[in-house]
């Protein structure tokens, strides 16, 4: 077999490899992979065998029709930029590990050997460990919804994807023609590691950007709950007035009069009026946690429970990140709750605490007294005693406060309340 044409079906593999393997999470059709790997194909054979340019050469200009390709069905340049070099980092380093280190360390280019079998075999291995690797990558990103976090960026930033897709080329060419094939190791872990800079630095971004978007979003829906909190204030102010109305059309037996307004009344009150725990909310800081809990509150009473909150006067959390109290905050009112539906009598007490040391969360709820709470297996992943239930709640508390060395929680029973209690101490 012609080692030029075994070069170019492997490294058309690769890519066809990384969109199969990766088609949920870009949102992918056969029909698209297909059509990428007809193309790329008639690319890779066309530069090979009628320009006769070198394989290294036909590698970047796939690899570049693959960046291409990602940004025409993707339509965001700097998202499907960061999509090819991750796809890219991947193949060049097992690459570089597979076949770069057999020729600097034992003088063996598995491609060139003269026994046929032997290429077409180390062939497959490539595939099969590139195949490998994938799949860990896609657990992994599927974990930490690394693909979400890439498609939640809305900004363009053109100089970031300008810096990425120019170092990219700039490094690639200079590995080929800057360097000598003494230097071949060395080069290659010089280029990895930039490249996993690069890598980590998106990540930072992206992660960055999507903590702030969340922020804003909660900031958003905390801003519409304050504008009916602020409607309630008005209202309650004026409901003496409203009831001298009422006493007056009573006293001058108006009854039509005083039905409509009693029901007028009725009405706006069951829209706007807020007990006292709306005003309680205003206590912590910063406001996007506010946001959750106005949430919270109101599907407590959407279910009917019964609850209870206590927030001390001047709470602002700024030992652990905001973003991961809300998330915390939102687990465990959401365990509550969940677990509180099955009680006799369904209840819940939500106290937030301060001390001159540390920040104390602690909410109580009822549960059904016939379940057997096992509390040593409680937190583990896929514990639950609900049915229909992924039971991923305190595991992913954990696994948040496991993040801070100044963040613990505890869980119990008290009577016939389930409580659990997260502390931060504060630095």
């Amino acid at each position: 077999m012609d080692i030029r044409l075994l070069i170019c079906i492997l490294f058309l593999i690769n890519f066809i490899l990384c969109l199969f393997i990766f088609r949920e999470e870009l949102h992918f059709t056969f029909k698209d992979i297909l059509l990428f790997g007809i193309i790329s194909s008639i690319i890779a054979l066309l530069l090979t065998f009628y320009l006769e340019i070198s394989t290294e050469i036909g590698f970047l200009v796939v690899a570049t029709f693959l960046g291409i390709y990602l940004f025409i069905r993707i339509r965001i340049l700097l998202i499907s930029t960061i999509i090819f070099l991750f796809f890219i980092s991947i193949i060049e380093i097992v690459w570089a590990g597979f076949t770069d280190t057999s020729i600097v360390f034992f003088n063996f280019d598995p491609y060139l050997s003269p026994n046929h079998p032997y290429p077409i075999l180390f062939a497959l291995l490539e595939c099969l460990i590139l195949g490998v690797i994938l799949y860990i990558i896609k657990t992994i990103a599927r974990k930490h919804a690394l693909f979400e976090l890439i498609f939640s960026i809305n900004k363009k930033l053109p100089s970031i994807t300008i810096y990425i897709i120019a170092s990219y080329y700039i490094t690639y060419l200079a590995h080929l023609y800057a360097f000598p094939k003494s230097f071949l190791v060395f080069v290659n872990i010089i280029i990895l590691i930039y490249l996993l800079t690069v890598c980590l630095f998106v990540y930072h971004l992206l992660s960055e950007n999507y903590q702030k978007k969340q922020l804003l979003l909660l900031n958003d829906r905390l801003q519409t709950e304050q504008f009916y909190i602020d409607n309630a204030h008005s209202f309650k102010h004026d409901f003496k007035g409203l009831l001298l109305s009422l006493t007056t059309y009573i006293e001058q037996n108006k009854k039509a009069e005083a039905l409509e307004l009693l029901s007028s009344i009725t009405d706006y009150s069951n829209e706007l009026l807020t007990d006292s725990s709306y005003d309680m909310i205003n206590n912590i800081q910063p406001i996007p946690i506010q946001s959750i809990l106005v949430e919270k509150i109101k599907k407590i009473n959407a279910l009917k429970i019964k609850y209870s909150l206590t927030i001390d006067e001047r709470i602002y959390i700024s030992s652990m990140a905001p973003l991961d109290f809300i998330r915390c905050l939102d687990i465990i009112i959401n365990n509550a709750i969940e677990a509180s539906q099955n009680a006799d009598k369904p209840q819940i007490k939500i106290s937030i605490s301060q001390s001159t040391s540390s920040i104390v969360l602690t909410v109580e709820n009822t549960f059904n007294s016939d379940e057997k709470l096992n509390l040593s297996q409680i937190s583990k992943k896929h514990f639950s005693n609900k049915t229909d239930h992924q039971g991923l709640g305190l595991y992913n508390l954990g696994k948040i406060t496991n993040k801070y060395t100044n963040v613990t929680y505890s869980i119990g029973t008290k009577d016939t309340f389930f409580v659990l209690t997260l502390a931060i101490d504060l630095v």
